[in-house]
This record gives C-alpha cells, structure tokens and sequence, in this order.
C-alpha cells in the first residue's frame, strides 16, 4: 500500500487517518490547516476504513490507528511510507515521531474531584476493559480518592448489578468515558436506585449529543480535543519542515467536568448544610456573604458558620473561594477576558481582592497562571 511524496505542490497535504473519528479532533487541525493553506485529506471521517488511500499522495499524516483493535493495514501504511506522522494515542506502536495525547490519568483526577466537591466519601471506579486507557483513568481517580482520606471501590462492568447492593450509598461512580458510563446508569436505574442522589455517576469525553440525551444527562470530564488536534498539526508542520521530533510526547489535560443531572446533588446527610452548599454553588459568582446565606437558610451566620465548619470541615468562605477561583481558572485558560472582567465575572469585589484570593488558592497570580498555561501549550 504505498505512499507517494507530494512534490507537484507547495500546499501541504495532509492525512488525517483515525479509525475512531473524534470531530472536535478534526476541528483543531482542520483550523490549522486553514491557517497554513494545507490541503487536508479527511474521508475516513466517512468510510471508518482505509481502503481509499491506496495509491496516496502526501507530506504527512496525522492518526489513530486503535490499540485494542488496531486497523493493521493503516499501521503498515504509516510504517512503509516513512512520511513524517504525529499520533493521536498514548499506547501501541504504529510508527509516529511524535505523539499528542490525552493525559488519562488527569481525566480519571478530574472525575474524583467532581464527586467529591459534591461531597461523596464514598467513591467507585467501573472498570469495563482491560486496556492502557482504562487502567490509567482508573489510577488517576484511585489516587485522587486515597490522597483525600476517603473510600475507594473498584467494580468490573459486569458485576456492577451483583455489587451494587453491598455498596455503601451515598456513592459517586466514575466510568472510562460516557459510553461505559451510561451503561452503569442503566444497570443503577434498572436496579431501582435514584440517580443522583443515591448513585451519583460522571463519565469522560463529554460527547454533547450522546450526555445530553441519556435517560438522566450525564455529567461527563470534557477532554481538550480540540487543542489535541491543532498541537498536533503544529508539530506535524514543523516534522514536515525537517525538525526533529519531540523527545517526549505532547499530553493534553483536561477542562474540568460539564456538570448534568447524573451528579446535580451534594451527598449530606444534614439538611441545612445541604441546603447552604446548595445556595453556594448556584449563587458563588454572586457578591455573596455568609450573612447573605444565614438569612436565606434561617439561622444566625455564626451558629451556621459553626455547624456548616463542624460537619465538612472547611469554612463556607473556603468553599466560595474555591468555586471562584476554578471557575477563574477556567475563563483565564478559555477566553481573553482581562483580569478585571474575571475578577467581575468570577464575584469577586475587585482585581486586587481577586488576585489576592487566587495567588492564595492556586500559589501564582492570575496573569502568572495563564502566562504559565500559554508557555505549556506552546512549547
């Protein structure tokens, strides 16, 4: 199945051969390829196979050939056209100088935090397959349950519906991505559980069409596939142009979790702390006080603050602070809003209480911490 070189054109041409097609993948190169005047070749986006490309003529390829179930004729083609080649996946051996990954372990990370700022002690990772991605998934939200103290479960897929009965509920369910993660809910519905409120369950890869129109829409890690797809053209550019590649591999984090139904509650027993931690986060982006809140839930801010402190263990303060401050994070890392239209936006009083705040929570300024974020990206 032989490649060609494409000597009749400045214009780069470019493959884009993944056998599990990611659109917000295509989105990112398909925005650098606009801006480079690549010539961008992307119909396995239709056929899923490879059959087309033969002959083929190119510069480079950018691709996911599978490592469970690799498509073995797109490895041999990347392997035999000794085009410069940038992959899309962490595991298997498929011929790229370079790789951009996902980070799997900060995506398993980013689920636990999820269930736990919703306040579950108890915390279960559905694992479904015996593969790279899922063990790291699985490590990253294991080491982020035992570092904060709490209780950890692993459950296979298949024994989830003999399990959940000796489960501990409340409970948050992490599984590998939303596919997996709709199957629990399935099995937890079936078995007669509330979703979320005895069950609470985040999936991973934020798929929009497939978390919103689950039976209860499912929260889900939103992976950054998009910067996935545009940092792998960039170094694929720079391959085509004769630079060596990356001596390690370019690993992609994530952007926080869209919170749906599966996990709209918070696992306390007491009512009126559950009451206050509700008010905090629909309202934090809010100029809001703890007398604000007293009032609102009926009590004194003092015996509030005492009881709300006694049974989670950090201050309503706290918790306002680092609701802002992640959300701050998050505008800084996504738009180009200056740091007083966070601070705004955020609920801070000002820009000289929100850098205080953050420099506090986060140990950088705000304009240090997306000066930070930019470096990372691009180098």
């Amino acid at each position: 199945m032989p490649i060609k070189l494409n000597n009749a054109s400045k214009r780069k041409r470019v493959l884009l051969a993944m056998y599990w097609w990611e659109e917000r993948v295509f989105d990112g190169v398909a925005r650098f390829a606009t801006e480079n005047n690549w010539i961008l070749d992307s119909r396995m986006r239709w056929t899923h196979t490879d059959q087309f490309i033969t002959p083929w003529r190119g510069d480079g390829i950018i691709a996911n050939p599978g490592f469970t179930r690799p498509l073995k004729n797109l490895v041999s083609l990347i392997h035999d056209s000794g085009l410069p080649c940038v992959g899309l996946q962490k595991f298997g051996d498929y011929g790229s100088g370079a790789r951009v990954v996902n980070d799997h372990r900060k995506v398993g990370e980013e689920g636990a935090r999820h269930l736990i700022s919703r306040e579950f002690r108890n915390l279960a990772y559905v694992k479904c397959a015996d593969n790279a991605l899922e063990r790291e998934r699985l490590e990253g939200f294991k080491k982020i349950v035992l570092e904060s103290d709490l209780r950890f479960y692993e459950v296979s897929c298949s024994e989830l519906k003999n399990q959940l009965s000796q489960l501990p509920k409340p409970i948050g369910l992490m599984a590998a991505n939303d596919f997996n993660a709709h199957d629990a809910m399935t099995v937890c519905i079936e078995a007669g559980y509330t979703i979320p409120h005895e069950i609470a369950i985040v999936g991973a890869d934020d798929s929009k069409a497939f978390c919103e129109h689950t039976e209860i829409p499912l929260s889900s890690v939103r992976c950054r596939f998009e910067e996935q797809g545009y940092q792998a053209a960039v170094i694929l550019d720079r391959l085509m142009r004769g630079e060596a590649p990356p001596e390690t591999e370019y690993a992609i984090g994530t952007d926080g979790v869209t919170e749906r139904k599966s996990t709209d509650t918070i696992a306390v027993e007491d009512e009126l702390t559950r009451r206050t931690l509700a008010i905090i986060r629909e309202r934090y982006r809010e100029r809001l006080k703890v007398k604000d809140i007293a009032e609102m839930v009926g009590i004194s801010p003092r015996s509030l603050q005492i009881s709300f402190r006694d049974r989670l263990g950090f201050t309503m303060s706290s918790e306002i602070a680092r609701l802002r401050t992640d959300f701050a994070k998050h505008l800084l890392l996504n738009t180009d809003q200056k740091v007083d239209t966070v601070a705004y936006e955020c609920g801070f009083s000002g820009r000289h209480h929100f850098i205080r705040s953050f420099t506090r929570e986060v140990g950088m300024t705000p304009t240090e911490f997306r000066k930070s974020a930019n470096q990372s990206e691009n180098s």
